[in-house]
Formats: structure tokens, sequence, C-alpha cells
């Protein structure tokens, strides 16, 4: 009705209307008024051109340029390590779909770091472990480090390797650390009972995330009032188990599966470390022991000999010195053979083990001689302890004993004592040595001293 319309729809970066522009030109005024009206509607329209212009750069400006900014500086802020950023935007078109990728990219790489770090831990802790191998040989020393290295490491407070006794049957504390030692003070478990003894007998690690909701968990089994979490696992040698390695927190859902599989890792370890204590100690042990009878040998006689005199020096204190034989061991020997000899070797050797105390020293000397040192003894005391293992082994009913030229098996024996015989270890043995072979001038089966 002499009007003519025309405008524009507006619409954001979605596709969602936003505005409408519309102009209005009134076509029915006369000819110079229309063309006025026209210039007028020209400039109306440059001037709405530029104002949608406007609004369209300011809502690109909200619906491209600032979501492209916010996934920009959260790509960059994830590069630089703070991988639990995340994205803001929401929206269903691509600027969101874009947005959700960079999160789950962000959560992958936050997933992949933890496992990482774990896998990081493990190596750093076996690595730590394997150091303390080379540390010490001697058991009860390496078992403390051993439990001190895990709990620096791993961060946790409590820490226990649990042995086997000598039969097999129970477990009891090695060794800890987070524990007082009153609070372990009665710890025993026999084997097949309870958290401990069942890890033990079927050789499989147990993890106990809650203490309050873990089924058929004693509470003999938590050593501590603040225990809330377990872990324990079984190491061994040879498929036998000979310990479990244990791990305590005082929080429930401390411990998951890879700690239980860490743990086991470590268990590995600490099994090699304890396989190559123990044949430390039997090297050790063979070293300064004599194979046949189990007494130690010369070599070591002569080396503690020396120390115990040292120490007796010092201190003021006496030391006795016992050297014997036995009485026609050739004849012995040559009458029964060679392995009847032994036999009767190893049952001397019994006697003399019983007739002295823990703190004397057994030695087999050679062949068929044998010694004792006798720290912190008298000469006279000496005497009387000779003269009792001289009966024990007169007393004995050994095989074959009446065919010796005695009717028995019988020993000599020689005294000597410091400081009233000798100051250094060769002169002690001599003394004694020579008392030895005048006992036997006077007819075996004596005791004689220097």
């Amino acid at each position: 009705e002499g009007f003519a319309c025309g405008g524009f729809l507006i619409y954001n970066a979605g596709g969602k209307e936003v505005g409408t522009i519309l102009a209005l030109i009134d076509i029915s005024a006369p000819a110079d008024l229309m063309k006025k009206t026209a210039s007028i509607a020209s400039i109306a329209f440059l001037i709405l051109s530029l104002i949608t212009f406007f609004m369209i750069a300011l809502l690109m400006r909200y619906s491209i340029s600032k979501p492209i900014e916010n996934i920009f500086q959260t790509v960059k802020t994830i590069a630089e390590g703070a991988l639990t950023t995340r994205s803001t935007i929401k929206s269903k078109d691509e600027m969101g779909q874009l947005a959700s990728a960079v999160n789950s990219m962000a959560t992958s790489l936050e997933e992949a770091k933890k496992e990482l770090d774990r896998r990081v831990l493990e190596l750093f802790t076996l690595y730590s472990v394997s150091k303390v191998l080379n540390t010490t040989f001697e058991t009860e020393e390496l078992l403390l480090r051993l439990v001190s290295d895990i709990s620096k490491n791993l961060d946790i407070h409590r820490v226990m390797i649990m042995m086997l006794d000598e039969k097999g049957l129970e477990l009891y504390p090695g060794s800890f650390t987070g524990f007082q030692k009153e609070e372990l003070k009665e710890v025993r478990r026999a084997v097949g009972e309870g958290l401990f003894g069942n890890v033990a007998v079927t050789g499989t690690g147990r993890l106990v995330r809650d203490v309050d909701t873990e089924p058929n968990l004693s509470k003999e089994d938590i050593f501590s009032t603040d225990i809330r979490s377990i872990i324990a696992v079984p190491f061994g040698r040879r498929e036998k188990i000979i310990g479990l390695l244990c791990a305590f927190k005082d929080r429930p859902g401390m411990f998951e599966m890879h700690d239980l599989e860490l743990f086991e890792a470590v268990a590995e370890q600490v099994a090699v470390a304890l396989e190559n204590a123990r044949l430390y100690q039997e090297t050790k042990i063979q070293a300064i022991t004599d194979g046949l009878t189990g007494l130690f040998n010369h070599r070591f006689l002569r080396t503690r000999l020396a120390t115990e005199l040292e120490r007796a020096a010092r201190y003021g204190h006496n030391l006795s010195f016992i050297i014997f034989d036995i009485d026609n061991f050739k004849h012995y020997n040559d009458t029964h053979g060679h392995p009847q000899g032994d036999k009767l070797l190893k049952t001397l050797s019994e006697l003399l083990l019983k007739s002295i105390r823990v703190s004397d020293i057994a030695c087999r000397y050679g062949g068929e001689e044998f010694a004792v040192i006798l720290p912190e003894t008298t000469k006279d005391a000496a005497i009387l302890l000779a003269n009792r293992i001289r009966k024990a082994v007169a007393d004995h009913p050994f095989p074959f004993r009446e065919s010796q030229p005695l009717g028995i098996v019988s020993i000599s024996v020689g005294v000597s004592a410091f400081p009233i015989d000798a100051g250094e270890s060769d002169a002690i043995i001599i003394k004694a040595d020579n008392a030895l072979y005048k006992a036997k001038s006077e007819g075996r089966n004596r005791t004689a001293s220097a």
C-alpha cells in the first residue's frame, strides 16, 4: 500500500537466528520526494550495512574467536605440563567437538603420565633394592636396610619382612620399620592361619583395601589400631616360601592392584638378596670350619686365639688353651678302616661340644688332634674341664673300642694358660703341645699341664 520493505536476518556461527534488520520506504510520495527518500534510504542502508557488519564481527568474536582462544590456551597449558587442565566449552557445534577432543587428549595424557610415574617408581625401587644387595651379606643387617629403603622410596611408614622359622611352621617379624618393638613382641603366625599364614601357604599376594570390610580378617592380623590398608606378598627360593614382604597404611583405599604388582616385583629382589646372604654365610662358614666334624678349623683357631689373647691382655683376664689327640688312632683306622675312623672323629666332636661352654671355641687342629680356646678361664679350671672331656671320651661306648690297646677309646690332653705360661699365641700352643706329649709319654689317657 505505497511502501516497500527490505531487510536482513542475522545468524550466529551455530546457525541460530539472533536478529532482524528491516527498512520501510514510502513509494507513493511525489517524484522529488522519492529521490530524497531514495538518497536517505541509501544512506540508511549503508549505515545499516555497517551496523550489520559490526554485529556479525562481534558475533564471530564470541562464536568463533573466543572459543578458538579458549582451546588454544587449554592446549598451551597442557603442553606446559598441567595435564589436569580442561576446556570449558560445552556447545554441540564444531568448536564444542574440538574442545571435547582436546579434553579427551588431556585425559589420555594424564593417565599415561600416571602409568609412566608408576613404572619409573618401580624401576627406581628395584634399582635401589639391588644396590642394597651389594652393601652387606649379613642377613640381619640386610633385612634392616631393605625395610628402611623400601619405606623411604615408596613413602610407606610401616614396612615389615616376616620370616619362616627353621621348621617352616611359624612366621615371625624378621625386620620392620614404623612399629614399636612392644607391638610385635608376641607376634607369631602359624602357616595356614589368618591373612599372613594363608599367603605363605598359597604363595599368592593379598591386597586389603579396608580392614573393616575385608571378610575373614582376624583382629590378630592387624598389628596396630591405626592400620587400615595392608599388602602382603610372599618371597622364596626354589619354589619354597621363606618369608613375606608386608606394608601397612593408616587410611583405607591407599593400596591398589598396581601397588600389589610393585611389591611382588620388590619381593623377588628381597628373595635374591636373602639367597645371596645365605650363600655367603655358607661359604664363610665353610672357610672356617672343618668339613668332617663341623668344628672350627686350624686357620680359624690361629686367628681367634690371637684375638682372644689380645683381649685378655687388654682387660687383664685369664685365658686357657687345651689340646688333645686320640690315643692309638692309627691302630683304630688300620684295624677297622677309615670310614669307621671318620665316625669316631665325628662322635668325639659331639662329645666335646656337649662338654664345653657356649663361649668356648672348639677346633679340629688337624688329623686326630683337637683344641679348645677357653676365654676368661684359669688354668686350674681348664684342667678340670680337660679331665671331664677325657672321662666323657673314655666312658663312651665307641664301636670296636675293646680292640684298642687300652681296651677303650681314650685321649691325652695338654693344658697351658695366659698369662702364667706364655703371652703369645704361638707360645701358648707350643706349651700345651709339649704338655700333651708329656701325657702320652706317661702312659696316655691322662692330662698334663705346662
